[in-house]
């Protein structure tokens, strides 16, 4: 812990003092660290020694310029464009180029078939963190980890299928999390907690081909919905996303194998609101999927995105008003709870109200698991059980946050929102 604690006072110390040069310099005309696309995609391809097929697809090359330049526009602080400049090149075009690299050596991979994966959905703060936790219990799911989504290769491939690598990698991953938790801010309050072996959202890999990821981590939601927006109105390009999405989740199902064997669980448990816009898509590339929906009062959802994205912002040092953080968070529930009220339902669809998930968990749990083909068994139901109970509401403090506070009108969303509450009961 004291090695922990210094390391995080010499990475404040250092990002203060690079901070403060940049503001020195920009009196006199003078901005460090501006990013260039190009010169991250060119940089990165040098390093890992191979070419990126996907950047001849100018839609994505594009999106990527257009979110560095955002970058360049909106982050003032030197540290932190340096931090985004890391996302991009070692959590985005990094594993894309692994990843191809991996396909050509193992061609066989396309072949992994992934049966009855199970979608955790909706607009976001609204239980899906806590029924994701609770879903990886039962054995015969297999969930996705932070590490595998942001690194899920090695850079040396003679190390692809050594279990040391992981647990390294873990481990580093692990000494990162801390390390900004110390150093930056704490996101457990208002968001969920992150770690190396407990469940996460697979939103990493998406964002690969769509960039929420590098957007909606450093708090910029404007530039988020944005994106989202265009993403609706490009349906090819969506589902060539979700297709090579689909590919990284054959990759892990065969390193799986590979390391692990047969018994290794095959069934996916995955999770990320982004999905809760592109339903139609995922049924198309996963026709078998089953997919969660999960509904809440939407002022109170609006609060708590509201209060999420300003800690975020604030921390990242996005210099965002409170009414533009309100104005975006209604575009993306609007774009989001009002496209599943017109979607058609069926069995592979499932509704599940947040009040009802927070008043009795292990029954909703046990619900979804006799429709989805799970077995709720009562060594299942105790985990569950002992879940809830080491992990109570406000454990890592008291998230409060008022939808008012960012200039929403509690009356107007729920005349807006009339439909969706009707609906699903909110």
């Amino acid at each position: 812990m004291a090695k922990l604690a210094v390391a995080a006072l010499l990475l404040r110390c250092a990002l203060s003092t690079l901070d403060t040069l940049g503001v020195a310099l920009s009196l006199v005309g003078v901005k460090i660290f501006v990013l260039d696309a190009r010169q991250l995609l060119g940089k990165t391809e040098k390093k890992v020694g191979r070419r990126l097929s996907l950047a001849k697809n100018t839609e994505w090359l594009e999106k990527l310029e257009s979110v560095v330049n955002m970058i360049n526009e909106k982050v003032t602080r030197p540290s932190m464009r340096l931090v985004y400049r890391d996302v991009i090149c070692e959590e985005i075009i990094q594993p894309l180029l692994l990843v191809e690299s991996a396909f050509q050596r193992h061609p066989g991979i396309a072949d992994f078939t992934i049966k009855r994966p199970i979608f955790i959905s909706g607009s976001g703060r609204n239980g899906s963190t806590l029924l994701q936790a609770l879903m990886a219990y039962y054995p015969e799911l297999r969930y996705l980890t932070l590490p595998e989504c942001r690194e899920m290769l090695p850079l040396n491939e003679q190390r692809e299928f050594d279990p040391d690598w992981r647990q390294e990698r873990d481990e580093r991953w692990a000494w990162k999390l801390d390390l900004s938790q110390k150093a930056l801010v704490d996101f457990r309050i208002f968001s969920h907690e992150l770690s190396t072996n407990k469940p996460e959202e697979c939103i990493p890999i998406l964002s690969r081909y769509m960039f929420i990821w590098p957007i909606y981590t450093l708090g910029a939601i404007w530039e988020g919905v944005h994106v989202i927006q265009w993403l609706k109105s490009k349906a090819d390009y969506v589902r060539e996303a979700y297709n090579r999405y689909k590919r990284e989740l054959q990759l892990m199902l065969f390193y799986d194998q590979a390391c692990h064997g047969s018994e290794h669980p095959t069934r996916l448990l995955l999770k990320c609101p982004i999905h809760s816009a592109f339903h139609d898509i995922i049924r198309q590339v996963f026709p078998d999927a089953f997919i969660i929906r999960l509904h809440r009062d939407p002022v109170k959802m609006a609060g708590s995105h509201c209060s999420m994205h300003s800690g975020i912002t604030e921390a990242f040092g996005v210099d965002q008003p409170k009414k533009d953080i309100g104005e975006m968070t209604l575009k993306w529930l609007s774009l989001s709870c009002h496209q599943m009220v017109t979607e058609e339902t069926d069995g592979q669809m499932i509704d599940i109200r947040y009040d009802d998930l927070m008043a009795n968990p292990v029954s909703v749990c046990a619900n979804i698991a006799q429709l989805v083909g799970l077995q709720h068994t009562d060594e299942v139901a105790d985990k569950l059980g002992s879940h809830m109970k080491n992990n109570p509401k406000h454990k890592h403090g008291v998230h409060q946050y008022s939808a008012a506070d960012y200039g929403i009108d509690s009356q107007e969303i729920r005349s807006d929102f009339r439909g969706y509450c009707q609906r699903f009961g909110v």
